[in-house]
């Protein structure tokens, strides 16, 4: 009975659904090696039948139909994977169209701040004010245009990536 278990890699509990007798049972008669009834015994030796005039053509079928499972299941999870990698896509396009935005705003706001000077009337130009602010806006546009680069480029990184994944995908 063990040898028989350990062959078809069988659990007690999925040997005592079978015989309808408690797990425990089963156990018990593991551990103290006894023989099981003989209304029991039947179905070890159709266990035993089946293995004996088990063929290589019952797993040529068996490997078919698990193939065919496979590349169903293989075809599930790509389509899965395309759809959430190209969902991903359009959301980190929407970052990257939303980031060049805020680039063309702090482009905007370091040029007025460099060029303001040349637009306002004479006087105002050589205001100390002006020039204090022009200088604070324009270090604060080139702060905030390093972050919005890096944070572009890091982006620009992340799709690449997502448009390799999604081109891999779709060939295989």
């Amino acid at each position: 009975m063990k040898n028989l278990l350990k062959q078809l890699g069988l659990t007690s509990g999925e040997l005592s659904k079978l015989l309808f007798v408690h797990e425990s049972t089963i156990r018990s008669w593991l551990h103290r090696g006894r023989n099981p009834k003989t209304s029991h015994y039947i179905y070890f030796q159709a266990m035993e039948n089946c293995i004996q005039n088990f063929k290589s053509t019952d797993r040529d079928t068996l490997e078919k139909d698990l193939e065919d499972f496979a590349k169903d299941a293989l075809e599930e999870k790509r389509s899965k994977t395309i759809r959430e990698l190209k969902i991903n896509l359009e959301r980190g396009q929407l970052q990257l169209e939303k980031l060049l935005k805020k680039q063309e705003q702090a482009f905007l706001r370091w040029h007025v701040s460099q060029k303001i000077s040349d637009y306002l009337p004479e006087g105002y130009t050589t205001d100390e004010h002006t020039a204090t602010w022009s200088n604070w806006i324009g270090k604060k546009s080139r702060l905030k245009l390093k972050e919005l680069l890096l944070e572009r480029k890091h982006l620009e990184q992340r799709l690449l990536t997502l448009e390799t994944a999604i081109s891999y995908w779709e060939k295989n």
